[in-house]
């Protein structure tokens, strides 16, 4: 996070604040990517993905990758 706008890091930390609240807010994804949820965040324009793993229903996440949409899911899943 540390290359992208303070606006746009100030709208991921909401948003993660937010999952920590309710872990099932994002999106489910598919195929062998199942176990993980997205959660989109638009910014001037451009789309950012939260992919992570909820662990349990107290709130804990598992961050899996943030960035952007544009060759997102072949980073995803040479991380996974």
């Amino acid at each position: 996070m540390k290359k992208l706008d303070k606006p746009v890091v100030k709208k991921i930390l909401d948003r993660l604040e937010d999952l920590s609240q309710k872990p099932t807010l994002g999106s489910p994804l598919s195929g062998n990517l199942s176990e993980l949820r997205k959660l989109n965040i638009y910014h001037h324009k451009t789309e950012y993905r939260i992919v992570y793993r909820a662990v349990d229903s107290r709130g804990e996440i598992h961050i899996i990758h943030i960035g952007t949409r544009e060759n997102f899911y072949n980073e995803l899943k040479r991380r996974s």
